[in-house]
């Protein structure tokens, strides 16, 4: 795995934050104070799909969104996912854009695994939403990471390479951010920074009415 793309299955992992990956970033805070709970645009069946269409997997995956986007599921290949049980999803309009926040609870996480305050918070994302598709843009993990270096974001970058005692480097080095601060900081940078690519982009295709959910 490099840093840039991203194949559909990780792009999945990623908007369920089942896994945090090689590559993530983690926003302590909601982006901003004023957020409600639902786009009712969100509300349906969705089938996901890489916005490339020359990384398409051949995994069947839908995303169930119910009234009030009071709950979530994933379906893989006809098995429902129970990676958003307890997640926590909310929106933020600004300017010419909206941010959809997906924060997993600590009842998501695996029991064996310690949840550090490094890796609490939002995993964020900007859509823009039709009547029959959302296209959602990941954040440049990259660029953040140097936000991060130049002191323009606060917070922590972690890349490795290499390990310690490795004979060789990483084939599939990592690199995790965690931008810190309050909501009306998580704001600012929003606003004040280009943050997203359409790099690995997903494509939300919503499922007619009568047809059969995968």
């Amino acid at each position: 795995m490099n840093w840039v793309f991203r194949p559909p299955r990780l792009a999945i992992l990623l908007l369920t934050s089942a896994l945090a990956g090689c590559v993530s970033t983690i926003f302590e805070s909601p982006p901003g104070d004023a957020t409600t709970s639902c786009d009712a645009r969100w509300v349906g069946n969705w089938e996901v799909h890489a916005a490339d269409p020359k990384t398409e997997s051949d995994d069947k995956i839908s995303l169930r969104v119910a009234p009030e986007c009071k709950s979530l599921v994933i379906i893989e290949n006809g098995t429902v996912q129970h990676d958003l049980d307890h997640a926590i999803l909310i929106f933020a309009s600004m300017r010419n854009s909206n941010i959809a926040a997906l924060k997993l609870s600590a009842e998501t996480a695996d029991a064996n695994a310690k949840t550090s305050d490094w890796e609490t918070g939002y995993r964020y994302f900007s859509y823009a939403a039709s009547e029959k598709e959302i296209r959602l843009r990941q954040v440049d993990d990259e660029r953040i990471a140097k936000l991060l270096i130049e002191g323009k974001l606060l917070g922590r970058t972690e890349r490795i390479s290499r390990y310690p005692g490795a004979r060789q480097p990483e084939d599939q080095g990592t690199l995790h951010n965690f931008v810190a601060g309050p909501a009306q900081e998580m704001l600012r940078a929003l606003e004040s920074y280009p943050l997203f690519s359409d790099k690995g982009a997903i494509i939300l295709k919503r499922i007619a009415d009568g047809k059969k959910h995968q």
